[in-house]
């Protein structure tokens, strides 16, 4: 005898059948080995806690004499639940951030971070996956293009939904259509009038695989920006030619190529090359790095010209220079460059700008599950635009446990 297991409007039914081979669906099959693989514990339940100890000397991400700095305590759980199947999964995450300042108005901040991700293959040549992130924001945001600066600290919303769809047709050649919808939602009506927009995008992609060490790729991205605001809409198209290339064991290269557009109701309009290379060496168990490059188009909420040529640059890096203890190391930065977007006077001029994140830190593995890490971080924008340019540092101590 057997025992099934099925849901009906959000319950689980058991019951002992003895079913056909063609009676018994992918859904049965889903519900009974995840129900099975999720009583094992160390697989499928997975909470963790991380604690942080720090000193910010802008918490408010002000400019000039306005910034203010305090002692802050970060208390971030996180729970993540695994529904594996041979042909179908699900994984629920929940990790809320309390943040309690020893010295500000409003104490405590809560931000909200969930998801949720299911595949599922139809065959083995078929397959979906949907992603659902939401983003609930109180604390000060790093925004990196210029903006009003009441923004950086505006309690908003976020929630994006991302549909694929991928056949693999043949042995080396696949494709796969994606949709994502996105959507801002800020608090304050101000906020709202201004900032408040939902994002579509469809991207169309493929990939042939010639050998195991060389992969081409090409894909097609339209995106439509509709802001509550009139006139504030845009649409973009992107197309581009790229691989991916195993230059060695550990060493892997992406690069990407392609012809970009920006058009905005404003009527400015920005069309030019698009450029993406990033660069990975993980040969060693005991160091890695990732270096990436990019040149785009990206857009800004200054009101009269929005389009923005981007340069960014990114490294990541760990070395593991004792059993237990490595170094780390997270670099952003970001060069961009607005034509005609400033007011100077009655005419409107060029403008530049450089937004740039390291942070550094050594991490302690006291046990399997246990980190402890030291750290320092240093933000710093560098801008034209009055009111947008402000650094800040960061020191912190960092505890996380796995359970």
């Amino acid at each position: 005898m057997k025992i099934a297991i099925t849901v009906l409007s959000g319950w689980f039914f058991f019951a002992a059948v003895r079913p056909s081979i063609a009676q018994i669906t992918e859904e049965d099959y889903f519900f009974s080995t995840a129900m099975t693989r999720f009583f094992q514990l160390d697989e499928s339940f997975r909470p963790a806690l991380r604690v942080i100890q720090e000193y910010d000397d802008n918490i408010g991400l002000e400019g000039g004499d306005l910034q203010e700095g305090s002692w802050k305590t970060l208390l971030i759980p996180s729970l993540t639940l695994n529904f594996p199947g041979e042909r179908t999964s699900l994984l629920l995450d929940y990790t809320p951030a309390f943040v309690y300042y020893f010295r500000r108005n409003d104490e405590l901040d809560i931000d909200q971070d969930a998801s949720l991700k299911f595949t599922h293959q139809f065959t083995s040549r078929y397959w979906i996956y949907i992603n659902d992130i939401f983003l609930r924001k109180e604390t000060p945001q790093d925004i990196r293009r210029p903006d009003i600066p009441q923004q950086r600290t505006a309690d908003y919303n976020f929630n994006l939904a991302e549909f694929v769809f991928g056949n693999q047709l043949t042995e080396k050649f696949s494709w796969m259509a994606k949709y994502n919808n996105e959507r801002f939602n800020y608090d304050r009506s101000v906020m709202k009038r201004v900032f408040n927009r939902t994002g579509n995008i469809g991207e169309g992609g493929f990939r042939y695989e010639f050998n195991d060490a060389l992969r081409l790729n090409g894909s097609y991205i339209y995106r439509h920006e509709d802001y509550d605001q009139a006139g504030f809409d845009y649409y973009s198209h992107l197309s581009r030619m790229g691989c991916n290339f195993r230059i060695a064991r550990g060493f892997e290269a992406q690069v990407w190529g392609g012809y970009q557009s920006r058009h905005y109701d404003t009527g400015q309009t920005l069309t030019g090359p698009y450029a993406e290379i990033n660069l990975a060496f993980f040969a060693r168990d005991d160091i890695y790095f990732n270096v990436a490059y990019w040149y785009k188009i990206e857009d800004t909420y200054e009101f009269i010209h929005r389009g923005v040529w981007e340069n960014g640059f990114t490294f990541n890096g760990h070395y593991k220079f004792l059993p237990k203890i490595a170094l780390v190391l997270d670099y952003l930065g970001l060069f961009s460059y607005y034509p005609s977007s400033l007011i100077a006077g009655e005419e409107l001029v060029s403008a530049n700008e450089t937004f740039w994140r390291l942070d550094l830190g050594i991490e302690f593995h006291v046990l399997e599950k246990t980190l402890l890490k030291l750290g320092y971080r240093r933000t710093e924008n560098s801008s034209d635009f009055p009111g947008a340019a402000y650094f800040r540092n960061q020191v912190y101590l960092e505890a996380a446990q796995t359970f």
